[in-house]
């Protein structure tokens, strides 16, 4: 499938930056994570998994870290395992993570499709809410790339049901049914057709408000 990357308009750096922004849907002060939220245990249960299966001393990457929720996480289940291991945090946006956590990861800035790291570097990938707004296929293979053989890709996605995931997938189907046409008519220099063009614009205008993140 040919996959959109979906165009965004927000600035993720400044959101990153605003007084005690942890994860994405943090409204309080930045000692608050995923771990500390997980009321029925889910994550927990998860996160603790994912620490018993790597090796001690183990190099651990968040992509699309934000400011650090995941992290901090894998680490608050690997201090009740007593288990060390090493994390890097990479993410697009300029972050602006705890000093607390900032003593305990490695940070850089990067692109999820482009990792900046060699191949099979690492024990476990982590990815929080950050391979929808990219190309999702190409962020799976370079994640597969940095990762050790028999190590192992964490990836928290929106619910299919979502309105994000929704209207990508909107637009995916706009682009396989039209659009596609269109774009290697223009490339190729003929004429675009009227008709292509106004069902384009039709399937457009049919779409819903565009929703609230």
């Amino acid at each position: 499938m040919n996959w959109i990357k979906p165009q965004i308009d927000f600035d993720w750096t400044e959101y990153w930056n605003e007084k005690d922004r942890f994860s994405s849907f943090d409204q309080g002060p930045l000692a608050v994570s995923y771990y500390q939220r997980d009321q029925k245990g889910l994550l927990t249960g998860l996160f603790d998994e994912l620490i018993e299966e790597i090796p001690a001393a183990g190099r651990v990457l968040d992509v699309g870290c934000g400011n650090g929720a995941g992290a901090a996480a894998l680490l608050s289940a690997a201090d009740q395992q007593q288990k060390v291991i090493h994390v890097d945090m990479l993410d697009l946006a300029g972050i602006c993570p705890p000093q607390s956590l900032l003593a305990r990861v490695e940070t850089k800035t990067g692109d999820a499709e482009r990792l900046p790291f060699p191949d099979q570097t690492f024990d476990l990938v982590l990815s929080c809410f950050c391979a929808e707004f990219c190309d999702i296929l190409q962020v799976v293979k370079e994640c597969h790339r940095v990762l050790k053989r028999g190590g192992r890709l964490a990836m928290f996605v929106y619910a299919r049901e979502s309105p994000l995931v929704s209207r990508q997938s909107h637009y995916v189907k706009i682009y396989r049914n039209g659009l596609k046409q269109l774009l290697d008519d223009i490339v190729a220099g003929r004429t675009a057709s009227r008709e292509l063009i106004q069902d384009i614009r039709s399937r457009i205008v049919a779409d819903d408000p565009p929703p609230y993140f």
